[in-house]
């Protein structure tokens, strides 16, 4: 009934499932909101703004249920130019595809795994369910009382006929090299087709329990498959070049009928109905007479505004979710003229959050073709959207002074936008750097703007509805950060590129001097910070870099001392785009492994980790800030902003692969701990803490509600039990306060 959870030594304890009422019954989704944590140490959630690029669209007569980053908007679409929101929901992942059934929205959540969301009221949905996998669930489909899961790697059979009790029966685990990452689900009838990188499988899931492999194929020159539809007698898979058309009248034998070619269009998804395949690429919506499976041809192509993800039929209308874009509806009731396909540009969302900067009470975020969203994180576990610019380019990066933010806008140049008024931030100034602005940092009225083309360029911002250029400094290769500091009364500019450091004397800002560069071997250098000592003996630079000839993404932290570098710790992350020092930890932003701090140990200052935290999106960009307490803020592509404080006591636990029924527990102090927890209605648990010699060191009777218990403890080792009816469950803690 509950599950059971260990707790291993030298993590940070983060809250897990609540409890969950049964028969559907409300509770108190508020203490659920932001529990699940897919892996972590020392790292505790606070709080988010996960508004992100639609990624997912699912439609139900006049609802469309649209999928932006961590956020689900409930839309009615009864005018499907004008959508009006009727409500949201907030995950704690990033909701990557979604599924309607029987008044249930079942969201395959990314790290956090399944979602189920009681949506019978669509003003006033609430979570019912979580169930976490040991995969990346990134496609779900519901068929009759099971949930078919799709993770990277795995299908999950999920028994789903009791919604707030959902229960793994059965699993498929995809191992052939040919496959390499699985990327769609869809179930017709007795079998489960799964797109992966190469291949199509078929798996008989006719019993549930036990799913087994019954053939599998690869479409000629398939490479990437992305979406799959089944019509009829006819699967129909979309791939990174072509539309595959392959006969499964006998599931066991596939063969491939025809095909459609589209080299380099990087086909995303498909939809079937009738004659007629609708194929979505990055810009386009590809409408294939298939009529004649053989010969497959193209009706006409529409454009979609940047980049498509997926799509949904609905009637006479085609729902896209694109992007930075939003939601994107087409009306195809005259299908064979072109000229009458309407489209609208039919709800925005916002994009991937790439860059942040905080100052004072707000946070400053580059949020793509967004462009610049501003949050009040005066409370810092409920950020608040107060102020949005759009910049006509994609803002990368984002640098604050004054009253003024300069936004490093990609292809849009360097926009300046005065933000005296939060609530109404408005651009005053703007220069068309020849290239894509990359960075920027801002010092004493001088823009430093790192750009593709022309490498460093300095402006005289003094009058930021005029900014001069004073100087350039081209740079050899890809310009990725700068750092700018000052070294015994010398200015320097530190640039990271797609192979080292290079560093610019600025010192005479007319006249930028190369002053030499720091190779580092295998590819390119992202996060780069400096400082120096204050007796003028030396500078240090702390970097990070990552192989890109390795098998697998090889990142390391390097200390540079005079240009001398040396590799302070090497991980199998994927690769490090942004870091930052605070309160002598060296916190880095890793692409997919989240956010990772570092501590000096030791006199050789040997680097360890002292905690992470595996962020549902991209972790692109982070500032620190606290002085008793450190907090993170993440720049978290798809996931937005989120927020994390490093903790003092180190207690960990491993996350929830079981029913979803777990309570939760969440460490407020050095002094004591919170555990807070759910009993259903109807029962009564007993909760008991123990010491290592099994003492009884405090016990408590509790009936049905949420509850929390405060305890002062000693560090040690405990263990916690919860007993209800004929059900129990244990939990090992240890405890280590500084």
């Amino acid at each position: 009934m509950y599950g059971i959870i260990l707790l291993i030594a030298l993590s940070w304890s983060m809250p897990q499932d609540t409890i969950l009422p049964s028969g559907g019954s409300r509770f108190n989704s508020t203490a659920l909101e932001y529990d699940t944590i897919p892996d972590s140490m020392n790292m505790q959630f606070m709080g988010n703004w996960p508004y992100g690029p639609a990624l997912h669209v699912y439609v139900v007569k006049n609802i469309a249920f649209l999928a932006a980053g961590g956020v689900v908007y409930i839309l009615n679409v009864s005018d499907p130019y004008h959508p009006v929101k009727m409500s949201e929901i907030k995950t704690m992942g990033v909701a990557a595809r979604l599924f309607y059934d029987r008044g249930f929205l079942y969201i395959a959540g990314g790290d956090i795994g399944l979602d189920i969301w009681n949506v019978m009221n669509l003003l006033s949905p609430y979570e019912v369910a979580r169930y976490k996998v040991d995969d990346y669930a990134k496609d779900v489909v519901v068929e009759g009382n099971y949930a078919y899961l799709l993770g990277d790697s795995t299908l999950h059979i999920i028994d789903v006929s009791v919604p707030v009790a959902p229960v793994e029966v059965g699993s498929y685990y995809i191992t052939h090299y040919r496959d390499f990452i699985a990327n769609r689900v869809f179930v017709s009838g007795n079998y489960a087709y799964i797109s992966t990188y190469f291949r199509l499988i078929v798996l008989d899931i006719t019993n549930p329990e036990e799913p087994s492999e019954i053939s599998a194929f690869t479409p000629v020159s398939a490479w990437d498959n992305k979406g799959v539809f089944v019509q009829d007698t006819f699967a129909y898979v979309a791939d990174f070049n072509s539309l595959h058309i392959l006969d499964i009248s006998d599931p066991a034998h596939i063969n491939e009928v025809g095909r459609y070619s589209l080299p380099n269009y990087n086909l995303r998804d498909v939809w079937v109905s009738g004659i007629y395949a609708y194929v979505i690429a990055p810009e386009s919506l590809l409408i294939i007479d298939v009529s004649s499976p053989s010969q497959p041809r193209m009706v006409m192509s529409v454009h979609v505004p940047i980049f498509a993800n997926s799509l949904f039929l609905n009637g006479n209308f085609v729902f896209i979710a694109a992007n930075g874009a939003g939601l994107q509806v087409f009306n195809i009731s005259d299908i064979r003229n072109s000229e009458k396909i309407e489209t609208y540009s039919a709800y925005p969302t916002f994009d991937r959050a790439r860059g942040i900067f905080l100052q004072g009470n707000y946070a400053y975020v580059a949020d793509g073709y967004a462009g610049l969203v501003i949050l009040d994180v005066s409370d810092i576990t409920n950020p608040v959207l107060v102020g949005q610019y759009d910049t006509p380019g994609y803002a990368m990066r984002v640098y604050v002074s004054g009253n003024y933010a300069y936004v490093a806008d990609s292809y849009g140049g360097l926009r300046i936008i005065d933000v005296s008024d939060v609530t109404y931030p408005r651009e005053v100034g703007h220069y068309q750097t020849p290239g894509y602005a990359r960075d920027v940092i801002v010092v004493d009225s001088i823009a430093y703007v790192i750009d593709s083309e022309s490498g460093l360029l300095i402006f005289n911002v003094s009058d930021p509805s005029n900014p001069v250029e004073i100087s350039s400094c081209d740079i050899p290769g890809e310009t990725n950060r700068l750092s700018v500091y000052q070294y015994c009364g010398r200015n320097f500019v530190f640039v990271s590129t797609d192979s080292g450091i290079r560093q610019i004397d600025i010192s005479d800002i007319h006249n930028p001097r190369d002053l030499g560069f720091c190779y580092l071997a295998g590819g390119p250098t992202y996060g780069l910070i400096s400082t120096t000592n204050y007796n003028c003996s030396r500078w240090v630079i702390y970097a990070a870099a990552y192989d890109r000839y390795a098998l697998h993404f090889h990142t390391a932290l390097v200390r540079i001392e005079e240009l001398h570098p040396q590799i302070w710790r090497a991980s199998d992350f994927d690769r490090t785009l942004d870091l930052t020092i605070h309160g002598g930890a060296v916190v880095v932003s890793d692409r997919y492994a989240g956010i990772i701090a570092y501590r000096g140990s030791g006199a050789t200052q040997e680097f360890v980790i002292i905690g992470y935290y595996n962020t549902p999106g991209y972790a692109y960009s982070l500032v620190a800030t606290g002085l008793y307490r450190l907090y993170i803020l993440v720049a978290d592509g798809y996931g937005g902003v989120q927020i994390y404080r490093y903790a003092t006591e180190n207690v960990s636990e491993n996350t929830n692969t079981g029913d979803g029924n777990e309570f939760d527990l969440n460490f407020m102090s050095p002094m004591q701990f919170d555990i807070r927890f759910a009993v259903p209605s109807g029962e009564m648990v007993k909760l008991q803490l123990f010491d290592v010699s099994g003492r009884e060191v405090w016990s408590g009777n509790f009936g049905p509600g949420v509850h929390r218990v405060q305890q002062n403890v000693p560090s040690g080792v405990y263990l916690l039990k919860l007993t209800g009816g004929a059900s129990s469950i244990m939990r090992k803690l240890l405890v280590i306060k500084n």
